[in-house]
C-alpha cells in the first residue's frame, strides 16, 4: 500500500505566519446544548463555536508572539496537501504555563475559540 499523509501545515493569523506553532488540534464543535423538557432530557441547537489549540514554541530571544491579545481574528491552517481550513472571529480563550515536552523544548498550550469555520 502506497498512502501519502498530510504531514505539515502552515498556521497564519490575519495574514501572519505563526512559525512558533509546533503542533496544532482543531477541537471539537458544539452544536447542541442539552436542556431538561418536562420529566426528560432534550436539546437544543445553538451557534456553533470552533475550538482550536496550539502547542507554541517560547522564543530565546524574546517573549514572541501575544496570544492574549488575539480577539476577532481570522486563523488559517494550510495543509501541505492545498487544503486550507479558515476560522473567522477567532479570540483566545486561555494560555497555559510553560512546560517541557519530550523533545526537551519549552512550550506553552494555547486554546482558541471561533465563531465560524470554512474549508477550502
Amino acid at each position: 500500500m502506497n498512502s501519502k499523509y498530510i504531514a505539515a501545515a502552515d498556521v497564519i493569523l490575519d495574514g501572519e505566519e505563526l512559525k512558533d506553532v509546533k503542533r496544532v488540534r482543531e477541537g471539537r464543535r458544539v452544536l447542541r446544548k442539552q436542556v431538561k423538557v418536562m420529566r426528560r432530557r432534550g436539546s437544543i441547537r445553538q451557534t456553533p463555536n470552533y475550538m482550536i489549540e496550539l502547542d507554541t514554541l517560547i522564543p530565546e530571544d524574546g517573549p514572541g508572539y501575544d496570544y492574549e491579545s488575539i480577539e476577532d481574528k481570522t486563523l488559517t491552517i494550510e495543509y501541505d496537501n492545498g487544503t486550507k481550513v479558515i476560522y473567522l472571529g477567532v479570540s483566545t480563550l486561555e494560555v497555559g504555563d510553560e512546560e517541557f515536552d519530550d523533545d526537551n523544548e519549552t512550550i506553552r498550550k494555547v486554546s482558541l475559540v471561533a465563531a465560524d469555520r470554512k474549508v477550502q
